[in-house]
């Protein structure tokens, strides 16, 4: 829930015709950047992120006021891959008007998360862009992937 990352789908939701343009927008701390260590992973503070974009963002979800989580210390991958796993379960857990949902975060969760022995990833490019970047290659700075997502949960092995 940092504010690069809510700009980015400020810009994505904001240039795709949407039908009711009324699409939920919701921060999580699931899908946040690996946590400690770096200061520009570190959440801005509740109120502030309510003042800039409150008027289409829910941040309700957001635990505390402040960024409790952030140490000095940096996350493990296996730590962040589980998160954002635990993430993608939130998801599929809501109600959801459609067949798409947009997840907008940051390059170090991604790369964790399609790298949870429980997530499946199909790559949504045709041939030609698939031959250039791979599911599991770094992601570069704004870049857009469409994925088809298949996540394995103890009640179901698809």
């Amino acid at each position: 829930p940092l504010t690069r990352a809510i700009h980015t789908a400020n810009l994505v939701l904001n240039s795709v015709s949407v039908s009711n343009n009324n699409t939920r927008r919701i921060s999580l701390e699931y899908f946040r950047e690996f946590i400690g260590f770096h200061l520009h992973a570190k959440r801005s503070d509740k109120t502030d992120v309510l003042q800039k974009f409150g008027e289409k963002w829910d941040f309700s979800f957001l635990e505390s006021e402040s960024d409790d989580k952030w140490t000095t210390t940096l996350e493990e991958r296996v730590s962040c891959a589980e998160r954002g796993y635990q993430g993608l379960l939130w998801l599929l857990s809501q109600p959801i008007a459609g067949d798409n949902i947009l997840v907008v975060t940051h390059g170090g969760l991604l790369t964790s998360v399609m790298g949870h022995p429980n997530v499946q990833l199909i790559d949504g490019r045709n041939e030609e862009q698939q031959e250039q970047r791979s599911v599991t290659s770094r992601f570069t700075n704004c870049e857009l992937r469409e994925f088809e997502l298949r996540l394995l949960t103890h009640e179901n092995d698809d």
